[in-house]
């Protein structure tokens, strides 16, 4: 049953899983799911779950951090990074760990 997994890691309370979109599946396959912890504090190169203020939408990027500077990396094509705002982005939590199912 897959329905429940277990988790070998250690993560707060408030952690929770996502699904990825068929849009991610050129880095993910689809299905990937995502083991989110809002607690954590991100450092660079972790994949943060993302909403866009502007138009409450949700997705995710890969952090790049080159201090002072944070930079958000479209994880599904080569595009220039775009800065982080505070005032037009929230990071919702880190990715933790990725798990992926094939169903048969």
């Amino acid at each position: 049953d897959r329905s429940w997994q277990p988790v070998n890691i250690k993560v707060s309370k408030s952690s929770f899983l996502l699904k990825t979109k068929k849009s991610m599946s050129s880095k993910f396959p689809h299905g990937t799911i995502f083991v989110v912890d809002p607690n954590i504090q991100p450092i660079d190169g972790d994949t943060v779950i993302l909403h866009f203020r502007k138009n409450n939408i949700y997705t995710a990027r890969e952090l790049i951090i080159d201090a002072p500077q944070w930079q958000l990396k479209n994880i599904t094509d080569e595009s220039q990074p775009t800065p982080y705002l505070a005032s037009e982005h929230r990071i919702i939590g880190v990715v933790i760990e990725k798990r992926f199912f094939q169903s048969r």
